[in-house]
């Protein structure tokens, strides 16, 4: 890959642009075998978690519970993201009141160098995502190497790819966009509380997207009604997964039953416009609140 294809993005914001909805058949991955897939605490020891060598050379598949990961990273990092994934299941089962589907497997594709990512991602359709979820695979893809990415970028994009996870395998939920992408921010801004992964934490780069002089916020009603060629938009996409992040807050805070209406039954997204002036007001708390924050209303 040339060098030139590293992107001025901020890291796990642009892992959705152009990269977990597919609508082009022709884009399907042609790596994916027979269907393998590849600072909080460290990785935990979990029982019933193993790994063995993979079909393909320098690769591993991991076997944890619900989770199927095929990965070239080195071991410790293989496990890390395992654990990861792991927490950031429950950390959704937890927020959404509402387990994961019985025997659904959520699958993994962990690649070791970034130049081995963009390949596949190009392949997927998806060739300026840092990370990705494919629903039609059902598979959570992502590269990390450390001299380029910290561990914090790396747990920020497993929180987002897991969620559209989450949320595809246990509501078959692909829309609206701004539902999804605030949702995913959401988790992917999360602190650490007795190693469980709290989300809803107040992001720097959001508040900086949405406080720089001369942003406007959509109007509501455009904001609601985004499709892909607006939401991915590669000059309007950081203002509106901003925009998403904080009207998703805003629902999780004041009315998270309204989030479950949404996602499990389909209703209640006429409700979301009225609530503007209380979304604005939400807002500016969120633009006020110390960077890292978990707000008292947060839950």
């Amino acid at each position: 890959m040339p060098e030139s294809y590293e992107l001025p993005f901020p890291a796990g914001i642009v892992d959705g642009v152009h990269g977990w909805i597919f609508d082009d058949p022709r884009a399907r991955p042609a790596m994916r075998g027979s269907r393998t897939f590849g600072h909080g605490t460290g990785p935990v020891p979990r029982k019933g978690r193993t790994h063995s060598p993979a079909n393909t050379p320098g690769w591993l598949t991991f076997s944890a519970g619900r989770i199927l990961f095929k990965t070239s990273l080195p071991v410790d990092q293989a496990e890390l993201a395992v654990d990861r994934v792991e927490r950031f299941i429950s950390t959704c089962e937890r927020m959404l009141a509402t387990p994961s589907r019985e025997n659904r497997i959520y699958r993994v594709r962990g690649f070791g160098t970034q130049e081995d990512f963009c390949r596949y991602a190009a392949l997927c359709g998806a060739a300026t995502a840092e990370s990705l979820y494919d629903p039609r695979t059902e598979e959570i893809a992502f590269w990390h190497e450390p001299e380029k990415r910290d561990r914090s970028w790396l747990e920020r994009i497993l929180a987002h790819e897991t969620l559209h996870a989450y949320v595809h395998l246990t509501f078959n939920r692909l829309s609206p966009l701004w539902l999804m992408e605030g949702l995913a921010e959401y988790v992917a801004n999360f602190r650490w509380v007795r190693s469980r992964a709290v989300p809803g934490a107040v992001g720097t780069y959001v508040q900086l997207v949405l406080s720089t002089p001369g942003t406007a916020l959509l109007p509501m009603d455009q904001l609601l009604g985004a499709d892909r060629s607006m939401m991915y938009d590669p000059n309007r996409f950081q203002r509106l997964y901003a925009q998403s992040w904080a009207l998703t807050h805003f629902l999780m805070s004041a009315r998270p039953d309204l989030v479950h209406r949404m996602l499990s039954r389909d209703e209640g997204f006429d409700e979301v416009g009225a609530l503007e002036d209380a979304f604005e007001a939400h807002l500016s708390g969120l633009l006020a609140a110390p960077a890292g924050a978990l707000l008292e209303t947060t839950r």
